[in-house]
């Protein structure tokens, strides 16, 4: 058998805090707001898994079984795929489907903060932000073009992204209102995931690291912002 350990350390002085142990694999562990770990495990002829919610000293809150695939994880909550479908899992580890709200499939690429949810329908190519405590789309966007596009969630709401270009590659961005800001080629290759920061996006390009100036953009920072 397989073990699986997530290690906490104190992030001033880098002290060993504590640690947490599973048999089998880890599928998914993420840290919420407020310090919570989230993890699904299973043992190595097991389908995922056992989701565990552990407060931020270590000490286990909920536990049971779900069959599903954790993708990010917010306050009080984990979105993923169950039974061919967007699920939400609350604390308790109640299941809700959120198929019909949001309108996506078990495939798309979940951002998360707060209570709003960006996600990205690669079967329909459509870009879209939900609230998911009234169920209101605060945009449906489908202007994004070039393969395996990489999102990061911006301060307003909106969403900016890279992606591969025949020839090379592309930036572009919407605000909170799905109102395009960017769409601009990039003279180089996107070979990784963008990091925007302060008015800067940073890829790796062409074994080096290219930044270019995006005035005004910056992401998120709470929340499970980015798709990498």
């Amino acid at each position: 058998d397989h073990h699986s350990y997530v290690q906490v350390f104190d992030r001033a002085t880098g002290a060993f805090r504590w640690q947490f142990h599973r048999k089998g694999h880890l599928y998914g562990a993420g840290v919420a707001p407020g310090g919570e770990l989230w993890t699904s495990s299973a043992n190595c002829w097991a389908v995922a898994g056992e989701m565990v919610r552990l407060d931020g000293s270590g000490q286990q809150q909920a536990a049971q079984f779900v069959q599903w695939m954790p993708s990010i994880y917010g306050q009080g909550m984990a979105i993923g795929s169950a039974n061919g479908r967007l699920q939400k899992l609350d604390s308790a580890m109640t299941l809700t489907d959120l198929s019909t709200m949001t309108g996506a499939g078990s495939t798309s690429t979940p951002l998360l903060t707060g209570q709003q949810l960006v996600l990205w329908d690669g079967t329909a190519q459509v870009l879209r932000s939900v609230n998911l405590a009234s169920g209101v789309r605060a945009f449906e966007y489908r202007g994004v073009m070039g393969a395996s596009p990489d999102f990061e969630l911006l301060r307003d709401g909106g969403v900016a992204w890279t992606a591969q270009l025949p020839d090379a590659g592309l930036l572009g961005a919407v605000n909170g209102r799905g109102e395009e800001l960017l769409h601009c080629p990039l003279s180089t290759p996107v070979d990784s995931a963008t990091a925007i920061i302060r008015g800067r996006a940073y890829v790796f390009s062409n074994a080096a690291i290219v930044a270019y100036e995006v005035p005004g953009l910056d992401v998120e920072p709470s929340g499970w912002v980015s798709s990498m």
